[in-house]
């Protein structure tokens, strides 16, 4: 069962297992908590250019930073290629930002030099509360999908919530809360 719910590369759950270990939101009450979702920003040109191996490499960094950051109790998957989710119970969402955040930066600060590639990667994330209405958590998903989309369309390597202000000055490499 366990290689049926894991990913092989990164040992995370895959989307099966995220599934499975996840709050069913028709047996049990609404949950609390908060849910992220990232990709590698321009994934595609690191296999193109350094091939798939390289790109492994990649993938497992990324997902070693979000199992080392996010607290125990996170469900962390990758859904597919490149692209992580994370439920986190019981945390905010403004505190998860914060907590993408510091990935997004170590990410971004990772030097590649010990590689076949001089290049600078960076990873996008979106961030949302579950919320009363929700059906599962798929539906905090698509929301933290559409605040990915935005921290793309806005310049990539940045992590953007839904909420009320802008968290950081910094718009380029930074934590962003946006009106929804």
């Amino acid at each position: 069962r366990l290689l049926a719910d894991q990913d092989s590369l990164t040992g995370l759950l895959n989307r099966r297992g995220f599934d499975l270990a996840t709050p069913d939101f028709r047996v049990s009450p609404l949950p609390s908590g908060a849910v992220l979702i990232c990709d590698i920003d321009h994934f595609k040109t690191v296999n193109d250019r350094f091939g798939h191996a390289t790109g492994d490499r990649v993938i497992i960094a990324l997902a070693s930073l979000l199992r080392e950051t996010l607290p125990a109790n996170a469900k962390i998957a990758r859904f597919g290629g490149e692209e992580f989710v994370a439920y986190v119970p019981n945390l905010p969402a403004s505190q998860l930002a914060v907590l993408a955040n510091m990935v997004r930066s170590a990410f971004a600060a990772r030097s590649w030099s010990e590689g076949p590639f001089p290049v600078h990667i960076t990873s996008s994330f979106g961030v949302s509360a579950i919320e009363l209405g929700d059906h599962s958590i798929h539906d905090a998903i698509s929301r933290a999908d559409g605040f990915l989309y935005r921290a793309k369309e806005a310049g990539r390597n940045q992590v953007v919530q839904e909420g009320i202000a802008v968290l950081a000055a910094n718009a380029s490499h930074g934590l962003k809360v946006v009106a929804n």
